[in-house]
């Protein structure tokens, strides 16, 4: 049985138009809330249709624009690539994601996870 329990990750959800970009910005502060740098970092940020599914939907392109922000790049050719379900833009695909921090000593932080619906194009195809 699985167990359901809270992550220690924040919360956030969105949807994607499929055959579109997409772009957010992550603010990162240490717990004092001064901002922490984050230069020397990479971030992974993939969405799969679960959690246990081998095959990644999409990536997301990171990069560090200044030493605590870091954007987030869906391009509009890989979301184009995920197969939506639905017959209209209403008609969402469920999915799911996590943003994963790794410092240049190994280690692995989850700091993001939530749902990603992805709407049909229309005009895309």
């Amino acid at each position: 049985m699985v167990k359901k329990g809270k992550s220690h990750a924040a919360e956030y959800d969105f949807t994607l138009d499929q055959g579109s970009d997409y772009r957010f910005q992550l603010e990162i502060y240490n717990s004092d809330d001064t901002p922490k740098d984050i230069t020397k970092n990479t971030y992974v940020c993939k969405i799969r249709r679960d959690a246990e599914d081998k095959e990644v939907l999409t990536e997301a392109v990171a990069t560090i624009i200044s030493n605590n922000i870091v954007e987030f790049h869906f391009r509009d050719e890989d979301t184009g690539n995920i197969d939506t379900d639905g017959l209209n833009y209403q008609e969402l695909t469920e999915a799911t994601y996590d943003i994963l921090q790794i410092t240049p000593e190994g280690e692995v932080t989850r700091l993001v996870n939530g749902f990603c619906s992805v709407s049909p194009g229309i005009s895309y195809h």
